[in-house]
């Protein structure tokens, strides 16, 4: 033996040495992803900031949940804002901290307007260069009425509070505007009041602080532009992907920050935020002992703000540059890169022309002196084989993971909630087998690994030309990594040719090159193993035959084959890091609405896509290393289908909770009836809710479970039981009572011991209604009215006459959110009508809301004794692997329905 010949038994293209490195090579980029993927290390430089008293400080202000509708809210609010006036005790020539209790605002959508009262605290740091415009730092300290909020939203406040202290001692070039804002669980409401406020006129480019889940590497959610996306590259650790801010712009992700209302008064800026572990979102478990890398998670979201903070207030003004659509992702959480969408879709059009035509032109030169040979019928199927092969493959493999998807969604359809990563496992290796299988079915045909990238490299052509489409025409940037698959391929095929030319074979076997000689060679082998069987002979002998014979045609080639699997890798890394984003940001949200099989879809398409890459090398991989994936498939798919369990304690099962206290409608002349319809609805998935957790609630036993879809969380149903045992009570005090109208205009509309209200027409006729609520106990009621007509043209509220109208476009809207900030308010409210809809009767609903109950209060003084016995009879009675979250604002909302 050679020389030559022994080194090529080591690093030719031989099944050994290809299957170690393909197997080696996924190992590590799966370990590298996965090490990557948790919080980084706390350094022993703090950067200036201090995480101690970070921690601290969110130990204080998480201690109860805190909703706006809510006492410990206030504790929240003055905690904060003694810190800060604090901090900036010895600074006051550049620094004011403020609370904003004169911001108030209406506002509206398609359907809804709002008069809201803010509470936000906000402090400005002045810039040196007070020419330049101002940077924005902006998080929410108001909580859910069901969870402390320790990721949502109290890392980003705390984080806030220490860069505001590290900016009073190290004034910034640029104006820092800080708005820890209230009311952001109640649809935004807090970012809105801030928009209300002078200094929102000085902000150009922000940084908005959240968490929608439960700790972990805060990701960079959105980013409207290339200028605020480009201060993430400063970060330390990064962890962004344009994906999810394309899914968030495309309706994919059901969701909304203070991101989208600064966007939307034209300013540019990044949304960072907490998205793992979405199964303790909104519940008891956001809270800082359950928060997935506590201190670690904290100094993630501090390290992150700090440096894009910095690289913001040490840059120039915002230009027109900042409307640029930027390209962004990160690689094993150290490097980030960005760039504009624009040069993408340039480098994808040059490659698109280009790329066939260079590749053509190669061949043509490297096969140029291959004889050209006879066509037989023999030859034109085993070139028909070798250039759709391939596409047999992908499509078994599809069909299979459809089965598969099938059979989890039948037997255990919720598995992928807590055992994502193994579904997504048990698809890849679904994916493998099926390909492997058909590229080895024994027809005596070699498939050399270049046709396979011929064929893998026009499937990538084609999604460029589709992610090119969009790219232009929609402004969505996701699909870079077809431009990397799509240039790594181009590349692989050019060593390809490369390595025709020095040996002189033509390396994409197209017609002739299945001479008699090969073939003679095949037959050869065949009848030398028939020859040499005895009953000890491997029955798999004939596919290590097989293997033999694609060793033979490229063993000489030491190099080449190892370049172009190293080039194989950087789709694979580029999709790695999507699986990240699609394991840890989709597969909890099918407890919110989302469908299963869409889910299940998206890791299916995940699974085949790290496969793909490898394709062209999976021929050649050893016999072991297909049984040994044959073996962890079947116990995978054993284990989802009949052992593992969809929700535990760490992965608990989401369910909505809300309480309603329903008193009879009300018209002219009637009396007020004072006893009410009591109801608890929970709403979540139907299988869960109906057989695993009503049936355990003590108020639920004995009594008529009505279940419905739900109207306003798709996908989920409410199920609604009589539960007039645990009537809700809001306060200890005398509820307000109003006074017996002494006129045939006025309608008394009480809802003793919950609100006191009034409503007045003047005349039959009359389009403007006169309300007048007040509630016990509650900073938050509304109004409602047809959903179909949307009768109200506008509204004016109290003396100020604070005036609300539908938004742009709309003729009018179907309901009236209401919120102050001062308890035992009384809102004044004057409804008009459209002409149209003021007919001789009209017809509506007032109510009001409330979020305090008795262990959500534990530790907080002069507060009333507000109790809602079934929601803590949830909390006692549901199974441990499930958690109730709040339905809407209020866990209880008490109605009254009117005719005037």
């Amino acid at each position: 033996m050679t020389f030559r010949e022994k080194v090529s038994t080591v690093l030719g293209y031989r099944t050994i040495p290809v299957s170690i490195v393909a197997f080696l090579s996924y190992l590590a980029i799966f370990v590298a992803i996965q090490v990557t993927d948790e919080a980084p290390p706390i350094p022993k430089d703090w950067l200036g900031l201090n995480l101690t008293e970070a921690y601290t400080d969110l130990s204080q202000i998480t201690q109860n949940p805190h909703p706006y509708n809510s006492h410990a809210n206030a504790f929240v609010h003055d905690y904060i804002l003694n810190r800060l006036q604090a901090l900036s005790a010895n600074h006051s020539s550049f620094v004011t901290v403020l609370a904003d209790d004169i911001s108030n605002g209406t506002w509206s959508n398609p359907s809804v307007s709002i008069y809201f009262e803010g509470t936000n605290v906000l402090a400005k740091i002045e810039g040196t260069d007070l020419t330049d415009d101002a940077v924005l730092f902006s998080a929410h300290y108001d909580s859910v009425s069901t969870a402390p909020g320790a990721t949502d939203d109290g890392m980003g406040v705390v984080t806030l509070i220490q860069l505001f202290e590290y900016f009073v001692a190290n004034q910034p070039k640029r104006t820092a505007v800080f708005n820890i804002n209230n009311g952001e669980e109640d649809w935004l409401n807090g970012a809105r009041a801030f928009l209300q406020h002078p200094w929102s006129n000085l902000t150009t480019i922000f940084i908005n602080l959240e968490g929608a889940a439960s700790g972990g590497r805060p990701l960079l959610f959105r980013g409207t532009s290339i200028v605020p996306v480009r201060s993430f590259t400063s970060v330390l650790y990064p962890h962004a992907n344009v994906v999810s801010s394309d899914a968030f712009s495309r309706g994919v992700i059901r969701s909304g920050t203070d991101y989208s209302e600064y966007f939307a008064a034209g300013m540019q800026g990044i949304d960072i935020a907490f998205y793992k572990g979405r199964s303790r979102y909104h519940t008891k478990y956001d809270g800082v002992a359950y928060t997935e890398g506590q201190e670690r998670a904290l100094w993630a979201m501090m390290e992150v703000a700090l440096e894009s903070g910095k690289a913001m207030l040490e840059s120039g003004p915002t230009t027109k540059e900042a409307a640029t659509t930027p390209v962004y992702f990160d690689l094993f959480g150290r490097v980030a890169f960005v760039f504009p969408l624009r040069s993408l879709v340039v480098f994808n059009i040059v490659a698109l022309v280009l790329g066939p035509i260079l590749l053509i032109l190669f061949h043509a030169l490297a096969t140029r002196r291959v004889p050209s040979i006879k066509l037989s019928w023999r030859i034109w199927f085993k070139n028909l084989w070798k250039w759709t092969s391939f596409w047999l493959a992908l499509a078994v493999a599809i069909v299979l993971n459809s089965f598969l998807i099938n059979a989890y969604v039948w037997m255990n359809p919720w598995i992928l909630y807590s055992s994502s990563l193994l579904v997504l496992g048990s698809l890849f290796a679904l994916s493998y087998l099926s390909i492997v299988f058909v590229l080895n079915i024994p027809l005596g045909i070699t498939i050399t690994k270049q046709s396979l990238l011929v064929q893998l490299y026009f499937l990538t052509w084609v999604f460029l030309v589709g992610s090119t489409v969009v790219a232009n025409k929609l402004q969505v940037a996701s699909g870079y990594f077809f431009t990397v698959w799509n240039l790594t391929l181009w590349l692989a095929l050019a060593i390809g040719c490369l390595e025709a030319a020095v040996f002189k074979t033509e390396p994409t076997e197209k017609v002739g090159d299945d001479n008699e000689e090969q073939t003679g060679s095949i037959q050869e082998t065949r009848e030398e193993a028939d020859e040499e069987s005895t009953e000890r002979t491997p029955l798999l002998q004939p596919l290590v035959s097989r293997h033999a014979v694609i060793e033979d045609a490229e063993k000489d080639t030491i190099g080449f084959w190892f370049l172009q699997f190293v080039l194989s890798l950087p789709p694979v890394i580029l999709i790695a890091h999507l699986a990240v984003i699609v394991v840890n940001g989709m597969t909890q949200t099918v407890v919110d609405g989302s469908d299963a099989l869409f889910v299940y879809g998206a890791l299916s398409a995940v699974g085949i896509a790290l496969l793909l890459p490898l394709v062209p090398f999976l021929p050649i991989l050893h016999i072991r290393l297909n049984l040994l994936v044959g073996i962890l498939l079947i116990a995978s798919v054993l284990y989802l289908l009949f052992g593992a369990q969809p929700f535990d304690i760490l992965t608990p099962f989401k369910v909505y909770f809300q309480q309603t206290v329903t008193f009879p409608v009300v018209e002219l002349g009637q009396t007020a009836i004072a006893v009410p319809t009591v109801e608890t609805i929970l709403t979540g998935l139907v299988g869960p809710i109906s057989a695993g957790i009503i049936p355990r609630l003590t108020s639920a036993k004995g009594k008529t479970i009505r279940c419905l879809d739900s109207t306003v969380k798709h996908g989920l149903t409410s199920c609604s039981w009589e539960s007039s045992s645990l009537i809700p009570q809001v306060a200890s005090a005398t509820s307000h009572r109003m006074t017996a109208p002494n006129d045939n205009a006025t309608l008394l509309l009480d809802a003793p011991h919950f609100f006191a209200a009034t409503v007045k027409r003047a005349s039959t006729n009359s389009s403007i209604l006169t309300f007048s609520i007040t509630p016990t106990n509650s900073l938050n009621c509304r109004l409602y009215f047809n959903e179909t007509q949307k009768p109200v043209s506008h509204f004016i509220l109290g003396a100020d006459e604070v005036a609300g109208y539908p938004p742009s476009g709309e003729a009018g809207v179907a309901e009236i959110r209401l919120w102050s900030r001062t308890w035992g308010n009384t809102f004044d409210v004057d409804v008009h009508m459209h002409s149209e809809a003021a007919s001789d009767l009209v017809e509506g609903v007032i109510a009001c809301e409330w979020a305090e109950y008795e262990s959500g209060m534990l530790g907080i003084e002069d507060t009333p004794n507000a109790k809602i016995p079934a929601y803590e009879e949830a909390l006692r009675e549901i199974p441990d692997w499930a958690v109730p979250s709040k339905f809407s604002d209020g866990l209880v909302e008490v109605k009254r329905g009117f005719r005037i």
